[in-house]
């Protein structure tokens, strides 16, 4: 008798053991999160903070992990939260993630009452007391989100994010490399005032098709000479301006014309073309935050852009896709595509679409694929009216896919986007 009351007890013990271990809550990605708003406040309030709650998801939000390992992990919001924020983590994984009952109910009751969005990552920065003075929506840049929560919190001394781009021009022979510096100082919107700070960080807004002057210092290695140019970081090139040929160093104003599109710039591509053909061009790229607008756009210039889309909704309904064959290998997409069979993939591994397309009457038009319901890339450009292209496509959310997303972007009005689904089927695991 006594030995199955030991059997018994010792059971028992198991078991409270692993129930408990089993409700012990998600942690943190470091020991800088806490889980619970409420000791988070008490800290805040001993130390004189501010309280940091990020909305977050953990296995599937691409963007969540861009913030954490590119924003958050590194030495500027380091040094920011050491001396301003207590941090809390407010994680929403998937179902498939075994988050303890009490923990889901916490966190959503926790969402509600701080009124946070359906966009992820989102953060609320509290005062001691609780009240939200200052949010934080989406992931970008570092030195922008950094320099937002400087400014969103009136925090003293914030860094500075000056824009520039190293020019390095490779030697045929490989022996005597050259290096030189571009630098955007001042911007404005006519060519007589050209006088507003450049920052990497400020946020330039322009209206579509709007002209945009920069001040640019540059450095370019000893007696040499070079023909700059000056364009977007996106494939319908948003800022087009044709530099001029310079001298070792100077100041000049380079103009360039935004796209007809709504959209965000992080970079502008600055290129180098030396005239001694014993160097290979070089191309850097500068940090901007350029933000093109159509709320800057007049009512007559809104009515006209709105006849356009009127007209391209209508010529789009005749475009086809069809995809003929995939792969695993750029050089290699050779293996015949049925929609019907499965195509299984890590997740983060690319896999490579061959797909013929016709569009209507000669409508060049930037042409993106992607992946719905999950972090997917294209490689993207003008296309013809038709032909056959490939694109490459990766997922960082798990699940299932029947179909691919093609988005169409006709020339001068990249804004408006016309949808079409190929049906397919990937697992992605």
């Amino acid at each position: 008798m006594k030995k199955i009351h030991h059997l018994l007890f010792a059971l028992a013990l198991f078991a409270g053991t692993f129930l408990g271990a089993a409700e012990k809550w998600l942690s943190p990605p470091d020991k800088r999160w806490m889980l619970k708003l409420e000791p988070a406040l008490e800290k805040a309030k001993k130390e004189k903070k501010f309280v940091y709650v990020m909305q977050t998801g953990s296995d599937w939000c691409s963007y969540c992990l861009d913030l954490e390992e590119k924003v958050l992990a590194k030495k500027l919001f380091s040094e920011l939260a050491k001396k301003h924020l207590v941090m809390v983590y407010l994680d929403f994984p998937s179902e498939k993630v075994p988050m303890p009952k009490e923990q889901r109910e916490y966190n959503k009751a926790l969402r509600k009452k701080l009124n946070f969005g359906p966009g992820y990552p989102e953060a609320k920065i509290l005062d001691a007391d609780g009240n939200v003075v200052f949010t934080a929506n989406g992931y970008s840049p570092e030195r922008v989100y950094i320099s937002e929560l400087y400014s969103g919190l009136k925090l003293p001394d914030p860094p500075q994010f000056p824009s520039v781009a190293k020019l390095i021009f490779k030697s045929a022979d490989g022996s005597a490399d050259k290096t030189g510096l571009v630098e955007f100082i001042a911007w404005g919107t006519s060519p007589d005032k050209v006088d507003r700070r450049f920052s990497a960080a400020e946020d330039i807004k322009i209206a579509p098709r709007q002209r945009i002057f920069f001040k640019l210092r540059y450095q370019l290695p000893k007696k040499f000479r070079a023909n700059l140019v000056i364009t977007g970081m996106d494939d319908s090139k948003i800022l087009r301006a044709q530099g001029k040929k310079i001298d070792q160093s100077g100041t000049y104003i380079v103009s360039a014309v935004a796209a007809d599109r709504n959209a965000m710039w992080w970079g502008m591509r600055v290129s180098a073309f030396p005239p001694d053909r014993n160097y290979t061009a070089a191309t850097e790229i500068a940090e901007c935050a350029i933000q093109v607008t159509a709320q800057e756009l007049s009512p007559e210039e809104n009515a006209a852009r709105n006849r356009r889309v009127a007209e391209y909704k209508k010529l789009y309904r005749q475009s086809k896709f069809q995809i003929v064959s995939w792969g695993y290998n750029e050089n290699a997409v050779n293996r015949p595509f049925d929609s019907q069979k499965t195509i299984r993939a890590k997740k983060g591994r690319q896999i490579y679409f061959k797909i013929r397309y016709q569009l209507p009457k000669k409508k060049a038009s930037v042409i993106w694929v992607q992946s719905p319901k999950g972090y997917s890339f294209s490689l993207s450009g003008y296309e013809a009216q038709s032909g056959v292209i490939t694109r490459s496509i990766s997922c960082l959310s798990p699940g299932k896919r029947d179909h691919l997303q093609v988005t169409l972007r006709p020339r001068g009005l990249e804004e408006f986007k016309n949808i079409v689904q190929i049906p397919c089927n990937i697992i992605w695991e």
